[in-house]
């Protein structure tokens, strides 16, 4: 009956140090490593990446393990070019407030921000060849058609917009 009783308090002291150390790693996943203070380039870390088939280039496909509000999407991972954003990449995330877009970026998925009730605010890089932003709306060029925008975003009258995409 004693042996019982020591394995039943063993049993409880080993969950009582599992949950513990289970604390530690959550605090150190919120409060600790990586964050865009500590970056001088103010890319959002944890955002997650696919390798494209051509070997030399990333996508983004996913909110990852950022918790940003504000996400700079950087124009390198791993040494390589980020040249596009994937389809759903960022679908509800509802506390993204604002996105920047660098100038690497040569493709975007659809419905990109779909449910991110929160976002605000859309700037795509001024160097990028392919797409551009005006009124928080994403516009591709040279077809002249509006990607993607928010709740803020305003469909500019100046002619750079002569279609909606999908």
């Amino acid at each position: 009956m004693i042996l019982f009783k020591k394995g039943n308090i063993m049993k409880k002291y080993l969950s009582f140090v599992l949950a513990i150390i289970s604390i530690a790693f959550m605090l150190v996943s919120c409060f600790g490593g990586d964050n865009e203070q500590d970056d001088p380039t103010g890319d959002s870390k944890g955002l997650k990446f696919t390798l494209n088939d051509d070997g030399v280039s990333y996508s983004v496909t996913g909110i990852g393990s950022c918790t940003d509000t504000d996400i700079v999407v950087p124009s390198t991972y791993n040494g390589m070019s980020v040249v596009s954003i994937s389809e759903r990449a960022f679908s509800y995330c509802t506390s993204l407030t604002s996105i920047t877009i660098p100038d690497s970026v040569t493709s975007i998925g659809f419905s990109l921000f779909e449910g991110c009730t929160s976002l605000t605010s859309i700037v795509v890089d001024k160097n990028n060849k392919v797409y551009h932003s005006a009124g928080n709306c994403i516009i591709e060029t040279a077809s002249k058609t509006l990607i993607a925008g928010c709740k803020a975003s305003v469909i500019p009258s100046d002619g750079s917009v002569t279609s909606i995409g999908d």
